[in-house]
């Protein structure tokens, strides 16, 4: 695949790490600061595509105000993913959020966090934005297993674990 340009190969920045592969239009190796939130993003896109319901993969732009990790259209649904390695504070997400608030069209924006404190503080910032479910929180362990079961938490429901499917 490497061969064909599908994927690259990429020097880790450490010699302890692994090599990372990476998806075009990715070239460049990624710093110590990074690689862990880089990695992240992969078993993200590693699970959607094993998962037979990844339709589009786009890597972290700007659209418009606000830059995302990552974008994806899986289950018919255009998905914003916010991949999030415990350096932000609610601060960061109110403003993340009311960027998003600002944009146009129906998408929905997933908050991947890698661990429970973190998750239940931004569902917190997410039921203050009073969007209905168009913001969800899961863990990166939950959706690097199966993207397809029921690991979504809504901040109109935070005690209820939902599958993306179901979610509208």
């Amino acid at each position: 695949m490497a061969n064909e340009g599908l994927i690259n190969k990429l020097k880790p920045p450490h010699e302890t790490l692994p090599i990372m592969w990476s998806l075009p239009p990715i070239k460049r190796e990624h710093k110590l600061s990074s690689y862990d939130h880089e990695h992240a993003c992969a078993d993200v896109y590693v699970a959607l595509k094993i998962s037979g319901k990844l339709e589009a993969w786009e890597w972290r732009k700007d659209d418009k105000s606000i830059l995302y990790d990552r974008k994806a259209s899986f289950l018919g649904k255009d998905i914003r993913f916010e991949i999030e390695r415990g350096n932000h504070d609610e601060d960061d997400w109110h403003s993340k959020v009311e960027r998003y608030k600002k944009l146009t069209g129906w998408f929905y924006v997933v908050f991947v966090m890698s661990d429970e404190n973190s998750a239940d503080r931004v569902t917190g910032v997410l039921k203050d934005a009073r969007r209905n479910n168009q913001f969800l929180v899961t863990l990166q362990e939950y959706i690097a297993v199966n993207p397809l079961a029921e690991i979504f938490v809504s901040p109109l429901n935070p005690s209820s674990y939902q599958a993306l499917e179901r979610i509208q």
